[in-house]
């Protein structure tokens, strides 16, 4: 006798206290669901710097280094004036997105997300790693 079916072909089946379930190839979130993990939010947009670092180095399963990275989104902000994490997420999302199955670039460019709302950009970053993989999320634990 067949087994019966458990559930429909091509839905994930979450099961209680298992790690959210994200369909490979898409953002765990929106580039707006910011209020989905408030934490993360009040973290990006009070020390972006450092959430970026963060973010980066769960991304890239410990590749590149947390301090690395802030301390570089801090350099650029000595030179250009306040835009670092800005252009740090130009230069570092298209990896973090190859990296974490291809992800799209969403509502807008990478770049474009980065220049009108930094800390929404930085903050799907934090959100998608701790979806997807709780266990590299960095040294905060986001």
């Amino acid at each position: 006798m067949a087994e019966p079916v458990k559930a429909q072909p091509g839905v994930p089946v979450v099961v209680a206290g298992s790690v959210n379930s994200v369909e490979p190839g898409k953002w765990s979130s929106g580039l707006y669901d910011c209020c989905e993990d408030p934490v993360l939010c009040i973290y990006a947009l009070c020390c972006p710097h450092c959430a970026l670092g963060h973010a980066i180095e769960a991304g890239s399963r410990g590749q590149e280094s947390c301090c690395t990275v802030c301390c570089l989104a801090v350099l650029i902000d000595a030179v250009v004036g306040g835009l670092g994490p800005a252009v740090c997420i130009c230069m570092k999302r298209p990896e973090f997105r190859k990296n974490n199955g291809n992800l799209p670039e969403g509502e807008c460019s990478d770049c474009c997300g980065a220049c009108c709302c930094q800390s929404c950009t930085i903050a799907q970053m934090m959100r998608h790693m701790k979806a997807t993989n709780p266990g590299a999320t960095g040294k905060c634990g986001m």
